[in-house]
C-alpha cells in the first residue's frame, strides 16, 4: 500500500493540498518507527520519491526524524536512514 501511495503521488501532476500531504507525510514517518525492518525501509525509499511534492514544512519533518533516526535509530537499519538523508539533502 505504501508503494502504490508513492506512485500515485509521483505520477500526479496535481499538487497536493497541505492537509494531504500532512497526513501522507505522518503516515511515512509512523512507518519508520515500525518493529519489521522490511517496513521501515520501504518507508524511507516511498519518502525519497515524494518528498519533492510536498512544501518545506513536510520537508523539514521528515528531514528531523531521519536525522534523529541516524542517531538514535537500530544500528542495523541507520545506513538506510543516512542514503535517504543524503539523497534529500542533495
Amino acid at each position: 500500500a505504501a508503494s502504490d501511495l508513492a506512485q500515485d503521488v509521483t505520477s500526479s501532476n496535481q499538487v497536493l493540498d497541505l492537509h494531504i500531504q500532512k497526513r501522507v507525510c505522518q503516515a511515512f514517518l509512523k512507518q519508520l518507527e515500525d518493529q519489521s525492518i522490511d517496513v521501515q525501509g520501504n518507508a524511507v525509499k516511498c519518502l525519497a520519491k515524494i518528498v519533492c511534492k510536498f512544501q518545506e514544512q513536510q520537508i523539514g519533518e521528515v528531514l528531523a526524524k531521519l536525522s534523529q533516526l541516524v542517531i538514535d535509530g537500530k544500528p542495523e537499519v541507520r545506513d538506510i536512514y543516512a542514503t535517504c538523508l543524503k539523497g534529500l539533502l542533495s
